[in-house]
């Protein structure tokens, strides 16, 4: 994807109304500091979300994708930082400061983990340079490449105990990701995700010692989905699917909300699932609708205001110049500074865990109900539609986030359009969510939106392509049903449709 200008970007924080007040250089300063404006408001009311909840859990999200951005370092970064490290930040050196930051990111490698591995799990960690080490080396360059744009950090981080207890302890062991088969006992499942979710808390608070544990928990959530299933299972109602009177409608119900699981904070989804619930708010989701408002905050808000913090967070004057004489190249200075930041961001927001194993106990967002997780069918209806949407997950989000960014840089006007259309995507295609919808249902809409826009087909129409849609039609045809007036700017809450 390519970025964005910073005029453009400027544009875009104005627009939603972001706002950063603070010179102050704390996690607790800077997470006070933001706002994310009226507009954010108006999303989280259009899906019966309150906005204070959900701008806290965003921006503790975004702060900990912040941190993680900043802790991962190329090998040509390291190997840069290592040749001048006497370079001054912060009161000492980057040798001191990236010493200290890969001694608290890689644990791991430490000998008391070692050892609490070989005790506890039964597990050594090879140091060879090997062709798994180097693998492993070749990962991290890979996802510190993938920081660089808009992007989720979906790459593994090695250096955890995630990797350990899902790779090498639990297949030998209950699995936590079984297969669905014929084989497989359904009437462990719940059982044995409940296991899982003591047992990996568990390992996590033994092992303790001030580590940061919120990667081990995202890891363990974006591969199990463990915390979304129990959740959601011990808020449904026992009674609800009596409700249904046809099978597909209970099936469109277990694939909506199955959808939610595409969330990637942990709190945020617990959140939206809970009160989807509570409100029993299913009916616009059930007919399609709906995902474009949680699609912008995930896949617009989340990447756009971590962007935006990584410019206002900034170091005391000075602080990132570079003072060495030896580094002359003016490539090379510019790539020391981006380090020197990425080592100023680490040590401003690592004092706090982006979720505290005290977190997992004392937030009522996190308590679970054990005694509604028993054997269903529809329970394991539920964990088959969660599997398929992690199966899709990382790709459609990739997509849907590049894609975004990329109308914005080349053609604004199309954002609303862009948001409907990848809505519609996710929510029919048989390869997605496959909902079951009325035939026609939508194409009014399309038609509203799209009938006096002066759109370039090309742009959108291989991606989007929609269930029962003749795009060719809808951009060419002389359109007289419909008078849309334009909003001033590209996101305004919506285009004001006239009947004529």
């Amino acid at each position: 994807m390519q970025r964005l200008t910073n005029k453009l970007k400027a544009e875009l924080y104005k627009e939603l109304g972001f706002q950063f007040r603070s010179n102050e250089r704390s996690y607790a300063d800077i997470l006070e500091a933001v706002n994310l404006g009226e507009k954010f408001k108006d999303v989280c009311a259009g899906l019966d979300l309150e906005a204070t909840v959900v701008e806290e859990y965003i921006k503790k999200y975004v702060l900990h994708l912040i941190l993680e951005e900043a802790a991962t370092l190329s090998q040509q970064e390291v190997d840069l930082a290592i040749s001048f490290p006497d370079e001054p930040l912060l009161g000492t050196t980057i040798g001191e400061l990236l010493e200290d930051m890969q001694n608290e990111v890689q644990y791991v490698l430490s000998e008391r983990f070692q050892s609490y591995l070989q005790e506890n799990l039964k597990v050594e960690i090879v140091h060879d340079d090997n062709e798994e080490s180097c693998l492993e080396r070749q990962k991290i360059d890979e996802a510190a490449e993938l920081f660089k744009n808009f992007t989720y950090p979906f790459t593994e981080r090695n250096h955890t105990l995630f990797p350990f207890y899902f790779k090498r302890y639990v297949n030998k062991q209950r699995s936590v990701k079984p297969r669905i088969d014929k084989d497989f006992d359904n009437e462990s499942l719940p059982n044995d995700l409940l296991t899982h979710h003591h047992q990996f808390i568990e390992l996590l608070n033994d092992h303790g010692n001030g580590i940061n544990p919120t990667r081990d928990i995202l890891e363990i959530e974006r591969e199990t989905n463990v915390f979304f299933l129990l959740k959601a299972w011990s808020v449904l109602p026992s009674d609800y699917f009596k409700k249904f009177k046809l099978k597909k409608d209970k099936n469109n119900y277990l694939k909506v909300l199955a959808s939610f699981s595409l969330i990637e904070d942990i709190r945020l989804k617990l959140y939206f699932t809970e009160q989807f619930i509570k409100e029993d708010n299913s009916f616009p989701f059930i007919k399609g609708q709906g995902y474009s408002e949680l699609f912008i905050l995930i896949f617009l808000y989340v990447p756009l205001l971590k962007e935006y913090l990584i410019e206002n967070i900034r170091a005391p004057k000075g602080e990132l110049s570079i003072k060495s004489d030896e580094v002359t190249e003016k490539e090379e200075v510019s790539r020391l500074r981006e380090i020197k930041k990425k080592l100023f961001l680490y040590h401003t927001l690592k004092g706090v865990a982006g979720y505290k194993l005290a977190d997992l106990r004392d937030e009522s967002i996190f308590h679970i109900d054990e005694s509604r997780i028993n054997y269903s069918e529809d329970f394991i209806e539920f964990y088959k539609k969660v599997k398929k949407v992690n199966g899709i997950r990382r790709q459609f989000s990739e997509e849907a986030i590049n894609d975004l960014f990329e109308t914005i840089r080349v053609k604004p006007d199309l954002v609303e359009a862009y948001f409907y259309y990848i809505a519609r995507e996710f929510a029919t295609r048989g390869e997605k969510l496959a909902l079951r919808l009325e035939k026609n249902l939508g194409i009014e809409e399309v038609l509203q939106v799209f009938s006096s826009l002066e759109v370039d087909p090309g742009l959108m129409k291989d991606k989007f392509l929609s269930v029962n849609i003749d795009l060719d039609k809808l951009f060419f045809e002389k359109k007289n049903k419909f008078k849309i007036v334009k909003p001033l700017s590209f996101f305004e809450s919506g285009f004001t449709i006239i009947r004529l």
